[in-house]
């Protein structure tokens, strides 16, 4: 139910203190499902995740400066060694997500584990808006190895954008006619080496 740090109903200037656990979590699914598409061999491939809230662009903003501010966090406590000791509580997390999420993938924790770092620094610096706000029209021709990033949703994902590698998809916003909603989610088109990977988060509304 954490769902509804952003209610159905709700104005502009909703007020959002942080990221739900829910939204963490996903987030945490994701670094441990790009670690392990790198694994297999995908290091050069898009990975992207999807988060989709609201139809607000101050409320997408706010979004956008806790995900950038708790993926910094992320390398600071998994690349920087001051932090080694306070980064027990993170990796907790990140093994509580692995072990539920992806225990059948293949390889076991302490493989993911030493590419966990790698993984957190490869998302570092590529969280995007693509509201129309931010400079968000990202053209992946220019990372030849592969961009992994996470987009925060908003209405322009309504026009046509495609999301390469989409993997991870967090999808709460409500909109009365469903065929919007099935355009902005951008789902998966189910690839070769991931398809087991995939996750959407939704709320069971939009799930019936």
């Amino acid at each position: 139910q954490d769902w509804k740090f952003v209610p159905t109903r709700h104005k502009k200037d909703l007020k959002i203190d942080g990221l739900p656990p829910s939204l963490v979590y996903a987030i945490q699914a994701f670094i441990l499902a790009v670690a392990i598409r790198n694994l297999r061999g995908d290091k050069f491939e898009h990975k992207t995740m999807l988060i989709h809230v609201t139809r607000f662009k101050d409320i997408q903003n706010r979004i956008y400066e806790l995900t950038d501010q708790y993926i910094e966090e992320i390398y600071e406590e998994l690349n920087i060694k001051q932090f080694a000791k306070k980064s027990e509580n993170m990796l907790t997390g990140f093994h509580a997500v692995f072990e539920e999420e992806y225990g059948l993938c293949g390889f076991n924790w302490q493989s993911v584990l030493d590419v966990l770092p790698a993984t957190a620094s490869l998302v570092k610096g590529h969280v995007y808006a693509i509201n129309g706000d931010f400079k968000d029209i990202i053209n992946e021709d220019k990372y030849p190895n592969g961009l992994t990033s996470i987009r925060i949703g908003g209405e322009k994902l309504s026009r046509g954008l495609t999301l390469p590698g989409l993997m991870t998809n967090y999808f709460i916003r409500t909109s009365k006619p469903y065929d919007t909603l099935m355009q902005m989610g951008r789902w998966f088109g189910y690839r070769d080496n991931y398809k087991d990977l995939c996750r959407l988060f939704i709320t069971a509304k939009l799930f019936n």
